[in-house]
């Protein structure tokens, strides 16, 4: 009897299930938006609309392969894939959320953050992350400490909280377990990524007593049966890190560019973790046997900043980065500062159009001669860029770049992408790479699907691109 896979990826923007056969070709897919509002520092979602997005998106793949035929396909595992360092209080007793989930790119934490900012080469030590606002652990301590409902909850006992994972294992699964995998609970900044555990040192720090957060489990484990079909959920990580397990070229000889809401490349680095400089160290993946480790750069503003600038352009026009990449640049550059610089920089930076000319900001976009779209795509460009300059002076060894993710689709960004970078870029053909690399996690090691056909972008010389780009670097 052939094996099938559910890939379910969980992202800022939507939730979407995929269903795999044993070749890792698609029988079915769904997916579905979900809201995100902003306000200043303020960056929520709803739980019960990503938990209900779920549920559509698993009911609509089981629909669809049941077709009218005597018998449905019946789903071997499923793998769940979450946004990384969002985090959410619920109740113990009805599963209700307490609070809005509190996305990765909230920083109402950034009080508290400063208050420790001494503890930063500790909290690394430990964690193999910088010390923001961004990670799970700060917004586990503002909501603790300033939401009225969580803190009735706590005392009265039914207080759960912790990683948007903990939040759907805990609705999805049937006995509501209260868990957590590896990857996620790193990205708390509360988990220890040498000894895979909660960190005591670090909860003090962050006065959060350790009987509030979930068990931790390994990325691939049996967390238990989905409701929807009594499917056994097999496998659970983080976003970015399912995506680099579908990234096979990336992960023999590579990074992987993944380009949502934000950019983030990663590159493995075995069992071991490496030095990572004012890079990240992380988990790829992890089960009772194994462990294996990887370096990551972060880019806030990819998609994000895309849609920043869709919101001032006229309505209805509509982004067009192929078109917007052929036009010619003048002597403007934008600084993206979309949700605060990340990796290698970890800045506050405001974002703005920058005359080079003039050496000022320039506050009127209508003043502005150059195109707006190619700019901001350019400077998505310039900060992956600054990432892989970063891993190569760690000493990486990348002979080409695996891109994957919604701005993939651009033709002219993987071709501005390969001129930039010097290096050869490969685009699967099938670019949502998070629901493939849950899914083949989830159906075991031994299971790992041959990379899909690619798209090939070699790198041509383009003095201009790279010039301005150094003179993006003197900006920052």
């Amino acid at each position: 009897m052939d094996s099938f896979y559910l890939g379910i990826d969980q992202g800022t923007q939507s939730s979407r299930a995929i269903l795999f056969n044993q070749q890792g070709e698609i029988e079915a897919s769904a997916q579905i938006a979900v809201s995100l509002e902003r306000d200043g520092d303020h960056c929520e979602q709803n739980g019960n609309e990503i938990l209900d997005s779920i549920s559509t998106v698993i009911s609509s793949v089981i629909d669809q392969i049941g077709d009218d035929s005597d018998q449905a396909i019946a789903i071997t595992a499923a793998g769940l894939a979450t946004q990384r360092s969002s985090v959410i209080a619920w109740d113990r007793e009805t599963g209700e959320p307490l609070s809005p989930l509190l996305s990765w790119s909230d920083r109402r934490g950034e009080e508290f953050i400063a208050s420790i900012r001494e503890q930063e080469p500790f909290i690394r030590s430990r964690t193999g992350l910088p010390l923001t606002s961004y990670y799970g652990g700060s917004k586990i301590r503002w909501l603790l400490t300033h939401s009225k409902a969580v803190k009735k909850a706590l005392r009265q006992q039914r207080l759960c909280i912790g990683p948007l994972a903990s939040f759907l294992l805990f609705n999805l699964l049937n006995d509501s377990p209260y868990v957590v995998d590896h990857a996620n609970a790193l990205r708390t900044q509360l988990f220890n990524l040498d000894h895979l555990q909660w960190d005591t040192g670090l909860l003090d720090l962050y006065c959060v007593p350790q009987h509030l957060l979930p068990q931790v489990r390994p990325t691939q484990a049996d967390y238990g049966q989905i409701k929807l079909g009594d499917i056994p959920l097999l496998a659970v990580n983080g976003d970015q890190t399912a995506a680099l397990l579908a990234a096979l070229p990336a992960r023999e000889c590579g990074a992987l560019v993944n380009v949502g809401s934000g950019a983030f490349i990663l590159s493995p680095t075995g069992k071991m973790p490496m030095r990572s400089g004012n890079l990240l160290k992380g988990l790829l993946c992890s089960s009772s046997e194994h462990t294996e480790y990887l370096l990551e750069g972060t880019v806030n503003g990819a998609g994000s900043a895309l849609q920043w600038l869709e919101h001032k352009m006229p309505a209805g026009e509509g982004i067009d980065l192929d078109h917007a990449l052929e036009k010619p640049f003048s002597d403007t550059i934008f600084i993206n500062g979309i949700g605060g610089l990340g990796s290698p920089f970890w800045k506050p930076v405001s974002s703005g159009f920058w005359s080079i000319s003039r050496k000022s900001m320039i506050n009127d976009l209508n003043t502005i001669d150059d195109n707006l779209q190619g700019l901001v795509a350019e400077s998505i460009l310039f900060l992956i860029q600054a990432n892989i300059d970063a891993m190569l002076k760690l000493g990486s060894e990348l002979h080409q770049l695996t891109i994957t993710g919604g701005i993939a689709r651009s033709g002219g960004f993987c071709q501005h992408l390969a001129n930039l970078s010097g290096l050869e870029v490969l685009r699967p053909h099938i670019v949502e790479a998070t629901a493939r690399g849950i899914a083949s996690e989830a159906a075991g090691a031994a299971s790992q699907w041959a990379s899909s056909n690619h798209d090939r972008f070699l790198p041509r010389k383009n003095e201009a691109l790279t010039r301005r780009y150094y003179t993006f670097l003197t900006l920052i």
